[in-house]
């Protein structure tokens, strides 16, 4: 205890508690500790702003802007093809240099910026009104801009809902409990089954096929659905929540288990076969796949075999039966001759057609990847991509001429073509081996990663996904009699049916509700209208617009004053988690505030 009362944090507390009741004693009355803490938080306030102001705007947004770092000059000098790679880090680079990749447009905001101190001169005072004219046209357009994006429209597209929304029939499902109109059900499993042929044309089968298909897949991806969407034991008085998310993790883990089903669903609405079933034999006209696991074997191949972990075991493999050095030998499998690599793929855009780069030094691609990591980050495990960069990646391999994963492979298997028989037979061999196992555990894992994302996203466009398949089924039979058994219990104990008209009503009150905040912001607009006399029309909306500014001047009162009361509600408890340094700053500020006020007396 001694120890802690003469630490730094024991001292830190009894400044807390002391500076927080200095300025509480206000409510006391004015006085010099008071007046002292008062001081104090403004100069402190004040430094840390202009600390803050320099060094993240002024120095970034303006001083980088006209001379830019060292350590920029030097990237742009690299991207241009100026610069070699092993001499980027001591590369001299002068002032003049510096000057010369500064942005020149900004000695237009730094003269803005000077005429703005002429405001404190009698004389040119009058220079100071450019600034300040573009710097109030700037910000009422901003202004304008983000109160129409971020109020006026999204106010408009809520009074124009579609009945049958998502959102809005989700929520009312919810508020009663789960409860849909009869004609729903039907239409919805329609939609969704349309919506899963097209899908399933789009891979390249035919109508018979897709449909077929479309239902199978629907019927199994409602099964997982009801497998994974299993929330109801955590609404239950008294659940045993960690049990619950165990439970639930169970079933995800059963789900994805079963993702070789989800793969032959695909196969056979677009040929091809699943991917455990694939017998590689170096023949790649023999491999069967479809389409779409033609593009994933490329992506997964050229992600797989460019992680630091696989290029190291390519070169400790194979580099004794190539005859190269371990990391010439990695370089020639990860990145054979007229194959692109993914760090030149991603990173195209960021470096011109001209830049004199020489991807055989070992420090390029190192480089590119410190120098660009916000350009195109990405994850080393082809599982981990998110779907965007995934389909990016995709694009990308298209593009550049890179359309199947047979070529590819190919390419890998012609680096053995110079050893001679029969080791080359075997090297080949390891290789498809080494190459078949990591990918296909690529493979694995973003097909296990889709599954769910489908099952989240894409198994209904609809709201049906809270409803488990007996739900669905004893909804369809009878909605009247479902609807009354799962129904709310109103204040005599009985279960209201829920109609039709119920839920439409309530989505009309909520179409409602935004078209009076709507009519709120518009009146308020047309307030500020002061080219025109406010009379006849004008007038009524004007003060309509009145009515509503007033609403929301108390609206933001009220919060500004709850904001306030929270606040001291936290310093209170700041103080109550030290109650001895809290007491303690009491007692040396009420004897303090004493001897004071004898003091001032006496004088």
């Amino acid at each position: 205890m001694l120890d802690w009362l003469f630490s730094v944090e024991a001292l830190g507390a009894f400044l807390t508690c002391f500076a927080t009741l200095m300025i509480f004693s206000f409510l006391y009355r004015d006085n010099p500790f008071y007046k002292f803490a008062e001081h104090v938080f403004v100069g402190v306030s004040t430094g840390y702003g202009i600390v803050l102001m320099w060094f993240q705007i002024l120095r970034p947004n303006l001083l980088d802007r006209l001379v830019p770092p060292v350590d920029a000059v030097r990237q742009q000098l690299f991207r241009a093809g100026e610069l070699a790679p092993e001499a980027y880090a001591t590369a001299p680079i002068s002032m003049g240099q510096r000057l010369a990749h500064g942005q020149f447009i900004y000695y237009v905001f730094l003269t803005l910026g000077v005429l703005m101190l002429f405001k404190i001169s009698r004389k040119f005072h009058w220079l100071s009104r450019w600034p300040l004219a573009y710097v109030i046209g700037a910000f009422a357009g901003i202004q304008i801009i983000q109160a129409a994006q971020g109020a006026l429209v999204p106010q408009l597209e809520a009074t124009m809902k579609d009945f049958s929304g998502r959102e809005t029939l989700a929520t009312w499902m919810a508020d009663s409990c789960r409860a849909l109109p009869a004609a729903e059900l039907p239409t919805r499993r329609a939609e969704q089954a349309g919506w899963i042929a097209d899908w399933m044309k789009a891979l390249g089968a035919d109508s018979v096929q897709a449909l077929r298909a479309g239902e199978a897949w629907q019927t199994e991806q409602e099964g997982r659905l009801n497998d994974v969407a299993g929330l109801s034991s955590l609404e239950e008085p008294g659940a045993d929540l960690p049990a619950a998310f165990k439970r639930m993790r169970q079933e995800q883990a059963r789900v994805v288990a079963r993702d070789a089903d989800f793969e032959a669903l695909l196969c056979a609405a677009a040929g091809g076969r699943p991917l455990d079933s694939l017998r590689l034999d170096g023949d790649a006209a023999a491999w069967g796949t479809a389409p779409w696991q033609d593009a994933l074997l490329l992506a997964a191949t050229t992600v797989w075999l460019e992680s630091p972990a696989t290029r190291q075991a390519l070169g400790q493999r194979f580099a004794p039966g190539l005859g190269l050095p371990t990391p010439i030998a990695a370089e020639a499998l990860a990145y054979p001759e007229g194959h692109v690599s993914l760090v030149q793929l991603l990173k195209a855009e960021a470096f011109p057609q001209s830049a004199k780069l020489d991807w055989s030094l070992p420090g390029t691609r190192k480089l590119a990847d410190s120098l660009l990591s916000d350009v195109n980050a990405r994850p080393e495990r082809l599982a981990e991509w998110k779907p965007a960069q995934l389909e990016d990646l995709l694009k990308r391999l298209k593009t550049a001429g890179i359309t199947g994963s047979a070529a590819a492979l190919d390419a890998r298997l012609r680096v053995f073509e110079t050893l001679p028989e029969p080791g080359r037979t075997q090297a080949r061999g390891e290789f498809l081996a080494f190459w078949k196992e990591g990918v296909t555990r690529e493979l694995r894992d973003l097909r296990q990663t889709w599954l769910l994302h489908t099952i989240a996203l894409h198994t209904a466009p609809d709201p049906l996904s809270s409803f488990s398949r007996e739900e669905l089924k004893a909804f369809g039979q009878d909605p009247a009699a479902w609807a009354s058994t799962h129904g709310a219990l109103d204040t005599n104990g009985a279960r209201p049916a829920v109609s039709v008209a119920k839920v439409r009503t309530g989505m009309a009150v909520e179409i409602l509700s935004n078209l009076l905040v709507l009519v709120g912001v518009c009146a308020g607009i047309f307030y500020f209208f002061f080219s025109k006399k406010h009379t006849g029309a004008l007038g009524v909306v004007s003060k309509v617009g009145i009515a509503f500014l007033m609403m929301s001047f108390g609206a933001s009162f009220g919060y500004t004053v709850m904001g306030r009361i929270s606040l001291a509600i936290g310093r209170f408890q700041d103080l109550l988690a030290w109650p001895w340094m809290a007491g303690t700053a009491l007692i040396v500020l009420v004897v303090a505030l004493a001897v004071e006020s004898r003091r001032a007396r006496q004088s």
